[in-house]
């Protein structure tokens, strides 16, 4: 009797240490959420399903007390909201090949930019879209969930209406990044402004894309108002379509040039740009074409005579160190 009572003890025990698991999954989950309103359903989901484990269990809703749930296809009206995941999951999918559809359209538009520029519009045109990679995409904002927010609703051009449409479905469900340097060599010195404020997402990339390439990227671009994005330059040629502005741009430590939304500016390979963001968020289309050689962006040094004033660069007088 001693020992079936022992044995019953340590079944019991067993169990409440695997129910106190299960509990201690959900209540980090909650707390981590509290901890960062704007963390994303997966990322909770991801540290709920690390405590207690799958189990054979394919299908679970995890309750997140948040006030403004992160995805904005699975958003309450209450404070306390339960999220079917596998669901959200599967509303990713359409949402996130409809806004690579409405990008490539938006991309190839009436441009008429010289040889090399429409061939990186025909190259990206020319892949093949059914090898949809986006079930694998990684969902992630780390930082500007505000400021990508307020340029969406900036996008008032009508040539960009659907795609404007779909990226609110999408951005949610789409791998954002902060570039705080590291496409940059050792030492750089891009710019706290731009360090502070600036995101990308890749809808066509080598990895965490909607569709895979090792030839071309296509993706979205996003700077805080008032920023600058210092003379820069890379081997790989560029295009961007503008979405909102209106911004402006130099080439070659040139004059300023602004543009308004709709614009489609192209940089050839190792040419010097700049960007100068004002009031109004900048987003922009931007697609490359990727070579063997990795890509590093240099920082152009400036000119004597140039000057900076409120994160602006003036042209004064230009001669050359």
């Amino acid at each position: 009797l001693r020992r079936e009572g022992l044995a019953n003890c340590c079944a019991s025990t067993g169990f409440a240490v695997v129910m106190m698991a299960s509990l201690v999954g959900y209540i980090v989950g909650v707390l981590l959420a509290l901890h960062r309103p704007v963390m994303q359903v997966r990322d909770v989901s991801n540290y709920a399903q690390w405590f207690v484990g799958n189990a054979g269990v394919a299908r679970f809703k995890l309750a997140v007390a948040l006030g403004e749930p992160h995805c904005s296809n699975c958003r309450s009206t209450t404070s306390t909201y339960f999220v079917d995941l596998m669901e959200c999951q599967k509303m990713a999918v359409p949402a996130l090949s409809k806004v690579l559809q409405e990008a490539v359209k938006s991309l190839i538009g009436p441009y008429k930019g010289g040889l090399h520029a429409n061939e990186i519009v025909r190259g990206i045109n020319a892949l093949d879209f059914s090898n949809d990679d986006s079930s694998k995409l990684t969902a992630h904002i780390p930082a500007h969930f505000d400021l990508l927010d307020r340029a969406i609703a900036q996008i008032d051009d009508n040539q960009f209406a659907a795609l404007k449409t779909a990226l609110m479905a999408a951005k949610d469900h789409l791998h954002w990044k902060v570039d705080d340097g590291e496409y940059y060599a050792n030492g750089a010195d891009v710019g706290e402004g731009y360090k502070n404020g600036n995101m990308h997402t890749l809808l066509i990339g080598p990895e965490n894309a909607v569709v895979t390439s090792d030839k071309y990227l296509l993706g979205l671009f996003l700077l805080a108002p008032q920023t600058l994005y210092r003379d820069h330059k890379h081997l790989a040629p560029e295009l961007y379509v503008t979405l909102t502005g209106p911004t402006a741009w130099r080439v070659e430590l040139g004059e300023w040039d602004e543009h308004g939304a709709g614009h489609r500016l192209f940089n050839p390979s190792n040419i010097a740009h700049a960007t100068r963001v004002d009031e109004t968020p900048f987003l922009a289309l931007f697609a490359w074409e990727l070579s063997a050689e990795p890509s590093i962006c240099a920082v152009v040094k400036l000119m004597i005579g140039m000057r900076l004033k409120k994160n602006w660069l003036s042209p004064v007088k230009v001669m050359a160190i």
